[in-house]
């Protein structure tokens, strides 16, 4: 009897080193990590930004401070749509002031710092509101 407790309490031992060799092997290396952006870097310009009814604007995330007082967006719709800017707390706040006409619009760091959302709101000739695109803005200052 004693033979088979030692036999079980081997076996035991293996599997549990063994478990354990599993979950070591399994956790993925420091370089596989995906990246997460360093604070105070510049927002991706190069993300997916959404579309509302085939309306969106490109970037579709803005970061202004001092050394970037201001960034260019495009709007994209469908043809024969016209855009104004739906804007409760951006400008309001004076976060930002925004500037343009068509599919190209200029927003410009104001004197007040925080974060906002810029609406950029597609109509058709008859007024129907087609789709709504947004721009999350941060103004850090100046």
């Amino acid at each position: 009897m004693a033979g088979f407790t030692r036999l079980i309490e081997s076996i035991a031992t293996l599997a549990f080193a063994g478990m354990l060799a599993g979950c070591a092997t399994a956790l993925p290396n420091a370089q596989s990590q995906p990246r997460s952006q360093p604070a105070g870097a510049p927002i991706a310009q190069k993300m997916k930004c959404p579309a509302d009814n085939g309306v969106s604007v490109h970037p579709c995330s803005v970061a202004l401070n001092a050394q970037k007082t201001s960034a260019t967006v495009k709007t994209r719709g469908p043809k024969g749509g016209s855009f104004t800017i739906r804007d409760n707390h951006c400008t309001t706040k004076d976060i930002v002031t925004v500037m343009g006409s068509g599919n190209l619009w200029t927003i410009t760091a104001g004197t007040g710092k925080g974060r906002c959302t810029v609406n950029f709101l597609d109509r058709d000739l008859n007024g129907r509101k087609i789709g709504l695109a947004t721009v999350d803005v941060e103004n850090e200052g100046s």
